[in-house]
């Protein structure tokens, strides 16, 4: 039987739209998740999440304390993914890039992980970095980290407030955001 080929614009398509990456979203978080998918370039997996934060399906907040995790009050687990080696492969680098700047809530944000699966609206997320944007998101604003190590395998990652002077507590009204996570297959032994 021959082989099928792919016309540009189905290619396109495909590459565009990646596969619906199987660590879902917690419930605390889950309706600003417009997507996150997963896509490979030979051994690069890239770990693509976008961000509502003014979704009208949910109200996301943030609280005044930094490093605390923002979310739906009372709306359960806050995490964006988990990472597992199956899925995002050996994770490298992450960044955020804002499309739309956040309003009415905290603007500085950070990219966070724990180990818990548990952390809500308003959880201390921890001082494990996947990167500190170190500013108020504005749009254009791209903030690229590193992790060492591998040292967030198998850990949940949440958005948190980040190191501000008076962080702002409120509702976010707007605020879009693309997160992608670099990660590497590990290729079987030949």
């Amino acid at each position: 039987m021959g082989s099928r080929r792919l016309g540009r614009q189905r290619l396109f398509s495909l590459e565009k739209r990646g596969k619906e990456s199987d660590n879902r979203p917690g419930p605390g978080i889950a309706d600003a998740v417009v997507y996150s998918k997963v896509s490979r370039d030979g051994a690069q997996i890239t770990t693509e999440i976008v961000v509502d934060l003014g979704t009208s399906k949910a109200a996301i907040q943030s609280k005044d304390t930094d490093g605390d995790v923002i979310g739906v009050s009372g709306g359960g687990a806050a995490y964006l993914t988990q990472l597992t080696e199956a899925v995002n492969g050996v994770v490298t680098d992450a960044e955020i890039i804002c499309t739309e700047a956040p309003t009415t809530g905290e603007l500085d944000l950070n990219l966070v992980y724990n180990s818990s699966a548990a952390l809500a609206f308003d959880s201390a997320g921890g001082s494990d970095l996947l990167v500190d944007t170190n500013a108020d998101l504005v749009k254009g604003l791209n903030v690229v980290g590193a992790i060492n190590n591998n040292a967030a395998q198998n850990d949940y990652v949440y958005l948190a407030v980040g190191t501000a002077t008076a962080p702002a507590a409120g509702t976010y009204d707007a605020g879009k955001l693309v997160i992608r996570i670099y990660g590497y297959a590990v290729e079987s032994d030949l």
